[in-house]
């Protein structure tokens, strides 16, 4: 007994990527290299302070942390 099974997804842009789409829309330089994402977990009431200062700032949660980070563990 055989079970047919059939993918109907599309396949892989050949074009840029969501990400890339979104960088753009958003007037961001795409990163040079590959990303990986990060998980943390914060309190609540951190979150909205970030949150309040970067929409005044007009810039990202995203971009603060890396900036952060790229400080705290510089390049070679």
């Amino acid at each position: 007994m055989s079970k047919e099974i059939s993918f109907h997804g599309r396949p892989p842009s050949k074009g840029k990527t969501r990400a890339e789409n979104a960088f753009a829309s958003l007037g961001i330089k795409t990163p040079s290299e590959k990303t990986k994402r990060l998980t943390v977990d914060i309190p609540t009431s951190l979150h909205s302070r970030v949150k309040l200062k970067c929409v005044q700032q007009e810039t990202s949660i995203a971009e603060v942390v890396r900036e952060l980070l790229e400080q705290r563990f510089p390049g070679e």
